[in-house]
């Protein structure tokens, strides 16, 4: 009896895995950073329950400023500045 397995992995930085290691793995899935238009999508979308008073200019130049962010970035960007007040 021949068992399939897979195995998914995902890495925010591919250059740092060894090529050897890389070699295995049948298929290569690149996602690139997200555009400005997805980036103010996703603040928008982290901030949707939470009281703010950033306006839409507020989120475009939010976008512009994060251009290499990635989707875990923005999350850790907005978490970081959800503590700002209690510091």
């Amino acid at each position: 009896m021949q068992v399939d397995s897979a195995l998914i992995a995902c890495t925010n930085l591919p250059e740092e895995l060894d090529p050897a290691l890389r070699r295995r793995f049948k298929r290569h899935v690149f996602c690139g950073l997200p555009d400005a238009e997805d980036r103010k999508i996703l603040m928008k979308y982290l901030l949707r329950q939470k009281q703010h008073s950033l306006t839409e200019e507020n989120f475009l130049e939010l976008a512009k400023r994060t251009s290499l962010f990635s989707g875990a970035d923005i999350a850790n960007l907005i978490s970081t500045a959800e503590m700002g007040p209690t510091r």
